[in-house]
C-alpha cells in the first residue's frame, strides 16, 4: 500500500499530475482528491494544469468550489476563462452572486468563445435561481393560527 500512496504523490508533483487529476474529473470522483494540491493547481503557470484543476474543483459542487474558481474568471488565458465560466455556471444557485460579472464578460470579454459560455453561464444561474423562487412560492403557507 505504500508504494501507491508514494505513486500518488509523485503524480501530485510532477507534469503528471494534470493528467491524473482529468483522470478523476472524467469519472466523476475529483471530489476524492485531495483538496490542497487543487488549490495549487490553480496558480500553476501553465493553463492546462489550472483548467484541469478548474474542472476537478467543480465537482466539489460547494461554495468554497465558487469562491476558488470565480477567481480564474480574469484569467490571461481565454480557455481557462472559459473553463471557469463554465464551472461556475453549472453550480447554479452557489454562483448567483456571480451573475453581475458573467453579464459584464458576456458585453465585454476579448474572447468571442468567452462571451458565448458567459451568456450560458447567465441563463443557466438565472433559471437555478428563478427555479428555486418558484419552489418557495409554490411551497404550500403556513398560517400562525
Amino acid at each position: 500500500g505504500d508504494s501507491f500512496q508514494q505513486d500518488r504523490k509523485k503524480c501530485m508533483e510532477g507534469d503528471s499530475s494534470t493528467a491524473y487529476v482529468s483522470l478523476f474529473t472524467v469519472y466523476g470522483s475529483a471530489a476524492q482528491l485531495e483538496k490542497d494540491p487543487l488549490r495549487e493547481m490553480l496558480k500553476s503557470e501553465d493553463a492546462s494544469a489550472r483548467k484541469a484543476a478548474i474542472k476537478a474543483i467543480a465537482q466539489w459542487g460547494d461554495e468554497e468550489a465558487v469562491a476558488l474558481l470565480a477567481g480564474l474568471l480574469h484569467d490571461r488565458e481565454s480557455a481557462v476563462r472559459c473553463a471557469a465560466v463554465m464551472a461556475v455556471g453549472k453550480l447554479g444557485v452557489l454562483a448567483g452572486g456571480h451573475l453581475q460579472t458573467f453579464k459584464t464578460m458576456e458585453a465585454e470579454d476579448s474572447d468571442a468563445q468567452v462571451r458565448a459560455v458567459s451568456k450560458w453561464a447567465v441563463k443557466q444561474i438565472g433559471d437555478s435561481v428563478l427555479a428555486q423562487h418558484d419552489g418557495i412560492i409554490s411551497a404550500p403557507s403556513v398560517s400562525s393560527g
